[in-house]
This record gives structure tokens, sequence and C-alpha cells, in this order.
């Protein structure tokens, strides 16, 4: 899988690079926080835990860039996919059908929805246009927020496959999921503006 699969409209690669590079953007910027937030904290086993998060990120940005684009490509399409094509469904949102998972399974795919209701919460009036407009490059014809390959949790579960990655502990992936989507947050409201300037001169209507 590669950042320009043919697979995926022109449009969307364009729309799609925009979060890839606001993404490493953010990787770096939160090398950054962690780096400062752990400089500050009192507790040993909680500033050791920050400081080596922040150094396995800073030594695995290009396997983590690799693997969130690889798995953002996978994840948009998907959601392109005509149903029939599609082989893998999304995540459960009936908790009662995680009974049967271990805690493991459970508290990651946890992390991961937080990381996409974050940046949900942080960009609903810019995540509405933007599914405008990807209904028009999908196909699919409106603006259905679960239609948009670009929606939160598509980025959300990209992310944390690339957070694992970067490090195996728990611990140390729980800190940097926890410090994505605060930066996330932040960045993605001025990104989706970003795609929906980016289409409008591309004469895509909503």
């Amino acid at each position: 899988m590669t950042s320009s699969d043919p697979r995926l409209p022109d449009h969307l690669l364009v729309a799609a690079a925009l979060v890839k590079a606001t993404v490493l953007t953010v990787a770096e910027r939160v090398c950054q926080t962690l780096a400062a937030q752990s400089q500050s904290i009192s507790k040993a086993a909680d500033r050791n835990t920050m400081f080596a998060a922040q150094l396995a990120l800073y030594r695995q940005l290009g396997s983590f860039r690799q693997q969130f684009e690889a798995e953002f490509d996978t994840r948009m399409l998907e959601t392109v996919a005509p149903p029939a094509e599609s082989k893998r469904g999304g995540k459960p949102t009936d908790w009662q059908s995680l009974t049967l998972v271990d805690d493991k399974e459970v508290d990651e795919r946890m992390l991961s929805d937080r990381l996409g209701q974050q940046i949900a919460s942080a960009c609903e009036v810019e995540l509405r246009e933007v599914s405008g407009y990807m209904g028009r490059i999908t196909g699919f014809g409106s603006a259905d927020v679960d239609h948009n390959p670009l929606r939160p949790g598509v980025i959300g579960d990209a992310l944390y496959q690339a957070i694992g990655t970067v490090s195996g502990d728990p611990n140390e992936r729980a800190v940097l999921s926890r410090e994505f989507a605060t930066v996330m947050g932040q960045a993605m409201p001025a990104c989706y503006a970003a795609i929906v300037v980016e289409m409008q001169s591309r004469g895509v209507t909503p």
C-alpha cells in the first residue's frame, strides 16, 4: 500500500496528503511537548514513562509515519469500497459485543476510539463541511460522516496503529495516545479547513 494508491480518487489523495502532513507535524510537536512536560513531573515513575515515550517516538518517527500512511490508506479504501467489497467491518459500537475479548484489546479499542472522539469534538463544523465534499468525491452522494474516508474515527484508528509501532509498552502507548489526542484536536480544524479550500480550488462542489 502506498500513499498514492490508484484505487483512491485523485481528489481524495490530495486531501489525504494534507492529513498525513498534519499528522507528521503533530508527531514532531508531541515529541517537543512530552520532552517539556517530563521535566515538570514530580513522580519519578511517571516522569520516566513520559520521557521513554518521547524518546521512542523521536527514534521511530520514520516507522510511525510509514505505518500511519499504510493504515490510513487501508481504512480509506474500506470506506470508499462498495459494501460487497469491504472485507473489514468497522469497530463494534456495542460494548457488549466485546465481552469475550480480553482486557488488553478492550483497552486498546478505547484508546483508539478516544483519539477519534477528541478530534471530532474539536472540529464539528469543519468536519461537516469536509463530509459534503467527500460525499461528492466518493460517489456516495451525501454528506454522511460515516461515509467520509477522512473522518476522525479513521484517523484515530490509523494513529493508534502507528503508535503501536513506536513502543510495545502499554503505559508509553497510553501517554502517546493521550498527547496525540490533545494535539490532533488542536491541529485538525485547520487541516479540514485547508481541505475545503483545496477542494474549492479544484472545482469540487459539496
